[in-house]
């Protein structure tokens, strides 16, 4: 999964990475790799809530283990994220659009 907007993961009430994190050295002795520590807080985990803020737009992914992965809709006019899924063997796709409207689309 990749976004192309403003994300977190959140760990433990802190958060523990986030999108301009990537390449950061923080005081550390190499830069931050993105991939590799969002794999590891996510590694293992399991999806138990996802939440959508109807008006901002922001989409909320709750892990087990005090983990969560924030989206956020951060534009007026461009469309923030796209989310696609399957249910009752259709696959859908969700969007969040600019300002805060989520559109619901068949996947085809």
């Amino acid at each position: 999964m990749a976004f192309r907007v403003p994300w977190r993961i959140v760990t433990n009430g802190r958060v523990a990475f986030g999108n301009e994190d990537e390449g950061q050295l923080f005081g550390l002795p190499a830069p931050v790799n993105g991939v590799e520590r969002s794999a590891k807080l996510l590694h293992g985990k399991f999806v138990i809530a996802v939440q959508l803020d109807r008006q901002t737009g922001d989409l909320r992914i709750v892990f087990d283990g005090d983990t969560r992965l924030d989206v956020f809709n951060h534009s007026l006019g461009y469309e923030g994220w796209y989310a696609y899924y399957s249910a009752h063997g259709e696959r859908w796709g969700m969007i969040a659009m600019g300002g805060g409207e989520i559109a619901v689309v068949p996947d085809e």
